[in-house]
């Protein structure tokens, strides 16, 4: 880092700089300026080692996030990882196939786009 630079990165400095952002640990608030939208859905999903969870909500024109859907599933997939390191084919074909369900899940609601 140079001199006079922040330690702070520049996509936080600008998250930062909107109302709301932060307030109660950010959860409330989208990282979104009012006047990018009126309204949209978003989805988010979380795969983890034992459960994969959605969330779709609608984001409003005030940054407001009202969940329309939460969802979690219990898929074991670091089934027996500890002592293998190796993912199991069947605890793999559970989590697809929940994948799956949330992806159509996702798509009737006209949520166009998911990243990863």
């Amino acid at each position: 880092m140079g001199a006079g630079e922040s330690p702070i990165p520049p996509r936080m400095r600008i998250m930062n700089s909107y109302p709301g952002w932060g307030e109660n640990g950010g959860r409330e608030r989208a990282p979104f300026p009012p006047f990018m939208f009126s309204s949209m859905k978003k989805a988010s999903i979380d795969v983890g080692t034992n459960s994969v969870l959605l969330l779709i909500a609608e984001v409003g024109p005030d940054g407001k996030i009202t969940p329309i859907q939460d969802e979690a599933n219990i898929t074991r997939l670091g089934e027996g990882f500890g002592k293998s390191k190796v993912l199991k084919p069947d605890a793999m074909e559970r989590t697809f196939a929940v994948l799956k369900k949330y992806m159509d899940l996702v798509r009737n609601q006209g949520i166009p786009e998911v990243k990863a």
